[in-house]
């Protein structure tokens, strides 16, 4: 085992996602279920395993969609008996087929070979909707970082979904979760197969899982010829990843509230923050967050603007005990620590308005954004500061603001009293009305 893979914490990773996923259901469908294609491979194996465990059994449902015989359906069949859910059998094959003759019967040209592969995951995509619509649903998305970062996702067919539990965990990272939620290891290990052609993804790709996992988590590869391999299939696969292009009218919106309103305006904005759960200090007392202050008011600069969002999240944890989490980042403020991260933010291209939110510690930003906020460049960029305190405002946040993000226009920034933040829909929203460059 590499040591990135021995550095990975499938235990607590286990209980973050599941914690997601629930919070996920609360702000998004109480009350609803999730439903799950399942392939009987080891992604869609997981997701459903983590559904249940945050939702339980009664709230998740299967999908089976093959297209015609699936030899390996075995091995779906295992998973939902294994969990315990509800499922349903849906043979695509007659759909797939109707659709390729009507296709076929109208066009002045052939169907592509990769029209043919592709239009199967789109059409199980289209049914699992379709159940989901049915059954008061939310559909899961199975895809992993290691697929995705190599652009082994049909757009609109299995790189689709509502929530995305497994999206920033590698091939190697989803096995081990879903070994420590005790599923079967003939699912886990299953030699993986995207079920649309008779190879294995490894023979696809030209490379094994192992040699892309180990390149995106420490930046070696070893061949040369691999390594461009994996570059030039990532970056041509960027577009998968990305929001549908908009054209940039800048026609009024004047009905009142609303996303979409926020969103035609906001389209360029992203907010890099960093939030700690565990003991707080708010209102006077030592209390016990289950959603970190800072947390709260990005969700509602999120509603209100519609911007990208990126999470800075340590390698190390923090104390989960108030008075020794202050010591901790206390001793890091002191001598200028920069912590490790899991993942880094590589550009800001393409964004005019950042939003920095994070909790005040010892007058700044915790060390943690400071690691990723000295690895952009923001020449051109507008910057808003957003603080939750306990008294201390923005202290000196702007101060280490015009220090690190050099040729930036550093604007008026929002500071919120961390007792109040879970309820500071209205400060946010007015804020980003008044100050936020539209």
């Amino acid at each position: 085992m590499e040591q990135f893979e021995k550095n990975f914490d499938a235990a607590k990773e286990t209980q973050n996602v599941i914690e997601w996923i629930r919070d996920f259901f609360h702000e998004n469908g109480k009350g609803c279920n999730a439903v799950v294609a399942i392939s009987g491979g080891k992604d869609s194996s997981v997701v459903a395993a983590l559904c249940v465990e945050a939702l339980g059994k009664e709230r998740v449902h299967g999908v089976l969609l093959p297209n015609g015989e699936q030899a390996d359906i075995y091995a779906s069949e295992l998973l939902v008996k294994h969990l315990g859910i509800g499922y349903s059998v849906i043979n695509i094959k007659g759909a797939v087929d109707a659709l390729l003759e009507g296709i076929k019967s109208q066009l002045p040209c052939g169907i592509q070979t990769q029209t043919i592969t592709n239009l199967p995951a789109r059409i199980r995509m289209a049914a699992a909707y379709a159940v989901a619509q049915s059954m008061n649903g939310r559909v899961a998305n199975t895809s992993n970082l290691s697929e995705d970062w190599v652009g082994y996702a049909t757009r609109y067919g299995d790189a689709a979904g509502d929530f995305s539990p497994l999206s920033k965990f590698t091939v190697g990272e989803v096995k081990m979760i879903g070994s420590h939620l005790g599923l079967p290891d003939k699912l886990v290990n299953k030699v993986p197969i995207d079920g649309l052609t008779p190879y294995t993804d490894e023979e696809n790709l030209g490379f094994t899982y192992a040699t892309l996992d180990r390149y995106i988590r420490t930046g070696i590869c070893d061949d040369p010829e691999t390594k461009e391999n994996i570059d030039r299939k990532h970056e041509a696969n960027l577009f998968k990843l990305s929001m549908m292009p908009m054209y940039e009218y800048k026609g009024d919106v004047k009905a009142a509230g609303g996303v979409l309103k926020e969103r035609l305006e906001m389209s360029k904005t992203i907010i890099i923050y960093y939030s700690r759960r565990g003991e707080n200090y708010a209102a006077g007392e030592i209390v016990n967050l289950e959603k970190g202050n800072t947390e709260f008011v990005v969700d509602y600069l999120k509603d209100a603007t519609g911007a990208d969002v990126f999470h800075v999240d340590t390698v190390k944890d923090y104390c989960m005990e108030y008075t020794d989490c202050i010591k901790e980042s206390k001793e890091e403020f002191m001598n200028d620590e920069r912590p490790e991260l899991k993942e880094y933010l590589e550009s800001i291209d393409g964004y005019d308005n950042i939003i920095l939110a994070a909790p005040n510690w010892w007058g700044t930003y915790p060390m943690p954004m400071f690691t990723q906020l000295e690895k952009l460049d923001f020449s051109g960029k507008k910057v808003y500061p957003v603080i939750t305190h306990e008294g201390s405002g923005l202290a000196n946040t702007l101060d280490w603001l015009k220090k690190t993000c050099e040729n930036a226009d550093i604007r008026e920034g929002l500071a919120i009293h961390g007792a109040e933040a879970s309820e500071s829909k209205e400060i946010v929203e007015g804020w980003v009305e008044t100050c936020l460059e539209k």
